[in-house]
């Protein structure tokens, strides 16, 4: 029959079909990564395909796939899950699908899709499970670095604080990412982002220039930035870089703008204080050259305007030449110090006023400092009459206060002409010489330089030259001058006065202490003299700490401002103990002192230097002042001291003057004292100390014993004629023990003067008991001051033996519990005087 041909035929075809699409599931299969597989339910078989056994790196001729092996192959951390999906897909139907980890079989780790569905026979019952596996691995590790990429993304616009926009023009829809959101310190679920409501939030100010730039861009122009302000939820004002560009279609129609904004408040913030800075800077800029070109205190120019002025002046002369005017007011001084600064203060701003009047535009009136102005003028011609003018205009009462004064000044002129090479600085010299000349000429005038006056100013000049040179080569001088303690009567401080070697003989310091100050040598020469008189008294001063060295201190070395650390430096260099330095300040320091001579001072006598006012009462106002100054002792000027002629004068000034010192606790010093009469006299007023010719003149350090020999003879025999003989001192020590104190009273009833420290002719050990005075017996006789002083114990109790070996030990005498501070004192009177015989 010939059916069959045909049917094997047909058949053929049909297996050849069947073998092209098993073919193409196959490939299918290996290109997508994606295995099937079936598992017979009610057989238990499972059948893999040969991808699957690829995907899940296993060996077709090693492994039977079973249900149990399926799920051993799931990551154990995914199985319980991948159990629950197919036990839910038999139970319930359906299909599953879900991602899960397996470990392959060469023990990698693969990510896997897994899907299915079940097959169920007509009660339901599931019949067979089908389906697939899909290697996804390359997939999720794509995903998870797009994710990571966008996370950081996102984390970069946070930290830039970088938002992102996206208006789609079309719908009118505009995208806020959340990096915007806290930009305006909105939360995203509180705003619905609209192209209204993004202006509403822009800075009523910079509104425009936002709308300005979006209708440019709508216009044509592809992108645009911008920075402007924003208006924040919580109502503070902030800024934002907007950066945006247009999307459009092939048409060119626009469909998208989209863009940035960056949160740039703090670095306009910086930049706006940085501006500002600078505009306050500019201005301080402004300011400080206003000061520093302007007197605060008239507003005229100062010192430094001046010479530029001057100097302009002189590179731009006229045919009239230019001429300087220096004025310097008559008693300015006493103003201040009787009547005050602040009323000083306002006759220089009346004196200012008035100058001004008399000067044309282009002159320059100038305060150089203190009560001296200058005047530019570019018309030397005129200088004559400016003066005459000044003079007279400055010659009218001035009211200030309830005070009316008359002000008068010095002027000095100076001319040069328009062909004549003077230099600014010369031009002023001759004129301060001129004004010097009218000072001396009677004052309240004024006087034109000649070359005639520059014979005085070339000797200070010469005066200055040589004294530089001495002061560089440290060849002043140091001659001292005993200043004997009354009460001790005898010299335990010396004064050191210095002295220029000169060819002409030695010169004092009224030669050429004016010219050090003015000069600015007075700091130099100071340093000098203390670190000599420091370095040839060291062996004098070493012998009794009690003993001190007084030097003079110039007001204008005392407004140095380390003039404290340099003294006290000097004083370590040459080994010298502070409480062994007196610096001798005139009281005219005082009545200009400011906060800084003061703290000098204060400093000084922390460290134990002392302060002593010299010249005393020649001054206006320390007297007043005297309890609130940083002194120790007072140098009453000499002038007082003259007035002791027979002896018997009232002397009220003079008298108050050591009482209120006295009360005051300073000590108080005579300076000056030229005859035995003087002597005496001051004595009996109770001065402490007395210095003068009388007494010992100034000598070289290698005459000074000699000098204070004359010294304390001339005191012990003025205290013979003034009817006071002097007592014998007691040195009170306690050792232990506790002074009586009415023992001190007795002494002194019993013609004794008890003192506290240094050297004594008696002194008193007073003691609990005998043990505790032998070591202090031992120590007394050990000092150079007191080896020869008779040494009288007083002890509360001590045996016989105790007090034989205190008077081996060196006492003089031993008391044990004498009871009456009479018989004491009597004790210790006799004592003297049997060791006087």
């Amino acid at each position: 029959m010939d059916d069959g041909v045909p049917g094997a035929a047909g058949h053929a075809d049909t297996v050849a079909a069947l073998e092209r699409s098993r073919r193409w599931l196959a490939e299918a299969q290996r290109l997508a990564a994606m295995g099937s597989w079936e598992w017979d339910v009610v057989s238990d078989v499972v059948t893999f395909s040969d991808e699957l056994f690829r995907v899940y790196r296993l060996d077709p001729a090693t492994v039977t796939p079973t249900f149990e092996t399926c799920l051993a192959l799931v990551h154990p951390e995914d199985r319980d899950r991948a159990r629950e999906a197919i036990g839910a897909a038999l139970a319930i139907g359906g299909v599953f699908d879900f991602d899960h980890r397996v470990v392959a079989g060469d023990g990698a780790v693969i990510r896997v899709r897994a899907r299915g569905s079940v097959t169920r026979d007509a009660e339901g019952a599931p019949l067979l499970l089908v389906g697939t596996a899909q290697d996804v691995t390359e997939r999720v590790a794509i995903e998870a670095r797009l994710q990571e990429s966008e996370h950081r993304l996102l984390e970069a616009q946070r930290v830039a604080r970088l938002g992102r926009w996206d208006w789609d023009v079309r719908t009118d829809t505009l995208t806020w990412s959340d990096e915007m959101f806290r930009i305006f310190g909105t939360p995203p679920a509180g705003l619905v982002p609209t192209v209204d409501g993004y202006l509403a939030r822009i800075h009523p100010d910079d509104r425009g220039q936002v709308l300005q730039m979006l209708a440019d861009v709508r216009a044509g122009r592809e992108e645009y930035a911008l920075e402007h302000r924003v208006l924040r939820a919580d109502g503070e004002v902030g800024w934002v870089s907007c950066r945006a560009a247009v999307v459009r279609d092939d048409d060119g129609v626009e469909v998208r703008i989209h863009g940035t904004a960056t949160d740039v408040t703090e670095r306009k913030t910086a930049e706006l204080s940085v501006a500002r800075a600078a505009e306050e800077l500019a201005e301080q800029a402004a300011q400080l050259r206003r000061l520093a070109f302007t007197d605060p205190l008239t507003g005229l120019a100062n010192r430094a305007l001046f010479h530029e002025r001057l100097r302009s002046a002189l590179a731009a002369r006229h045919e009239g030449g230019v001429s300087v005017l220096l004025l310097d007011l008559d008693d300015f001084k006493d103003v201040n110090d009787v009547l005050g600064h602040h009323v000083g203060d306002q006759l220089l701003v009346e004196v200012a006023g008035r100058l001004s009047r008399c000067t044309r535009p282009g002159d320059t009136v100038a305060r150089l400092g203190g009560d001296e102005f200058a005047v530019v003028l570019r018309d030397g011609d005129h200088g004559e009459r400016v003066a005459e003018r000044v003079t007279a205009v400055l010659d009218a009462p001035v009211r200030l206060g309830d005070r009316q004064l008359v002000p008068t000044a010095s002027i000095g002129l100076a001319r040069v002409g328009r062909d004549e090479q003077v230099a600014a600085d010369v031009l002023l010299q001759r004129a301060d010489i001129a004004m010097y000349a009218a000072k001396r000429g009677g004052k309240g005038r004024h006087e034109v330089f000649d070359r005639h006056m520059s014979v005085a100013v070339l000797a200070r000049a010469d005066v200055e030259d040589g004294l530089r040179a001495v002061i560089e080569r440290d060849g002043l001088v140091v001659h001292v001058q005993p200043m004997v303690d009354l009460r001790r009567r005898e010299t335990l401080r010396v004064e050191a006065l210095v002295r220029w070697p000169r060819a002409s003989g030695l010169a004092h310091p009224a030669d050429f202490l004016p010219v050090a100050e003015r000069s600015g040598l007075v700091r130099a020469l100071g340093q000098q003299v203390l670190r000599t008189a420091c370095r040839e008294l060291g062996g004098w001063l070493a012998a009794d700490p009690r003993r001190s060295v007084a030097v003079n201190v110039s007001p204008v070395q005392l407004r140095e401002p380390d003039v404290a650390a340099a003294v006290l430096a000097i004083l370590a260099d040459t080994g010298t103990r502070p409480a062994q330095l007196v610096l001798e300040v005139t009281e005219s320091v005082f009545l200009e002192a400011g906060p800084r001579v003061v703290a000098q001072l204060d400093e000084l006598r922390a460290a134990g230097v002392r302060v002593a006012i010299d010249d005393f009462g020649t001054g206006y106002s320390s007297l007043g002042r005297l309890q609130d100054l940083p002194v120790d002792s007072v140098k009453i000027d000499r002038a007082f001291v003259q007035q002791v002629v027979r002896g018997d004068e009232s002397l009220p000034i003079l008298t108050s003057m050591v009482v209120m010192a006295h009360n005051l606790g300073l000590d108080v010093t005579a300076e000056g004292v030229e005859t035995p009469v003087q002597a005496a006299r001051l004595l009996q007023l109770g001065c402490d100390h007395l210095q003068g010719h009388h007494l010992a003149r100034p000598v070289p350090p290698a005459e000074l014993s000699a000098a204070v020999a004359a010294a304390d003879d001339a005191v012990r025999a003025a205290a013979r004629g003034a009817g006071r003989p002097c007592r014998p001192t007691v040195l009170l020590v306690p050792a232990g023990g506790r002074v009586d104190p009415a023992v001190p009273g007795a002494l002194l009833r019993a013609g004794l003067e008890p003192v506290e420290s240094g050297a004594a002719e008696g002194v008193l050990l007073v003691a609990d008991d005998g043990g505790a005075a032998l070591g202090r017996v031992a120590e007394l006789r050990a000092s150079p001051w007191l080896r020869d002083a008779v040494l009288v114990v007083v002890c509360a109790s001590a045996d016989r033996p105790t007090r034989a070996r205190l008077l081996t030990a060196g006492a003089d005498d031993c008391l044990v519990d004498p009871g009456c501070p009479v018989e004491l004192a009597a004790r210790v009177r006799a004592a003297l005087r049997t060791a006087a015989r």
